[in-house]
């Protein structure tokens, strides 16, 4: 393996919500669970992403963390558009285990979006506060580059590098087009988690290997992140497979290999937060 292997996307929930309906599976799929999986493939670390099911109730994700210091750490679903965005941004910020915020459109979600202009208090919030935010949004991709071109400090992540890997999701490239404009934002990231999801071949995934590449050209290794986006993964492949295939693809050599499965994402954490 290559340096220090960080997981940047997963999710956890618990048992509690064994019978609540989530589109992938209806098992619970615990911290232990993932620890163990980790483990077993040489990853250091990993950040869990609060699934939509949670709604902006982040509590499992910091109790896994503080269960497992040092090796987990959360980026917790938030409300863009709630009050006083600076201060509950850093009211997160001073949790134990807190990473960042993740914010999803999509589906009904992309009501949100109708008034761009009502986000940038949050925006330029999360801007002054150098607060990571994580965002998927396939759907409006090119609203979110307006906000950077408005708040270009934002330190901002490009969640499945653009695509819609969501269920139901008719055209998953429709908006790819997009995530090119963010390149000249040096401080952009783009996650390529959910690269192997949009293949329709089995492993090693040849028909996505172009595109790993081209998210090597466009913004270089050092600005992208792996995920394994685990246990939603499954679908199409299983860990060993998320994980070997920036190996197998041929797009990046070891030292790029190197910063594209953990070094860019340890370098991203090690970047302050204003103090809260």
């Amino acid at each position: 393996m290559h340096g220090e292997v960080i997981d940047a996307h997963f999710h956890l929930w618990d048992v509690a919500f064994a019978g609540r309906p989530f589109p992938y599976t209806p098992d619970p799929f615990p911290l232990e669970a993932m620890v163990e999986l980790m483990d077993a493939h040489g990853v250091a670390r990993g950040l869990d992403v609060t699934p939509v099911m949670y709604g902006f109730d982040n509590s499992y994700g910091l109790e896994a963390a503080a269960s497992a210091p040092g090796r987990v750490a959360v980026f917790g679903r938030f409300d863009p558009l709630a009050p006083d965005p600076a201060a509950r941004l850093r009211a997160w910020m001073r949790r134990d285990g807190a990473a960042g915020v993740r914010l999803t459109f999509y589906a009904a979600e992309l009501g949100k979006l109708d008034d761009p202009a009502a986000l940038d208090p949050f925006w330029a919030a999360a801007e002054a506060l150098g607060v990571r935010v994580s965002v998927f949004a396939p759907d409006a991709l090119w609203e979110i580059v307006r906000a950077v071109e408005r708040h270009p400090r934002l330190n901002l992540i490009v969640d499945h590098f653009g695509l819609g890997v969501y269920p139901g999701c008719p055209d998953p490239f429709a908006n790819h087009a997009a995530v090119a404009e963010f390149a000249p934002f040096e401080q952009v990231l783009v996650k390529v988690s959910g690269v192997v999801e949009v293949s329709r071949e089995r492993w090693p995934f040849p028909d996505v290997h172009a595109l790993l590449a081209q998210a090597r050209e466009q913004f270089g290794a050092d600005r992208l992140i792996w995920g394994s986006n685990y246990p939603v993964v499954l679908e199409t492949c299983d860990y060993e497979q998320s994980l070997r295939l920036f190996e197998e693809c041929g797009a990046f050599d070891g030292a790029e290999l190197a910063m594209v499965l953990g070094g860019t994402c340890a370098r991203m954490l090690r970047e302050p937060v204003a103090a809260p």
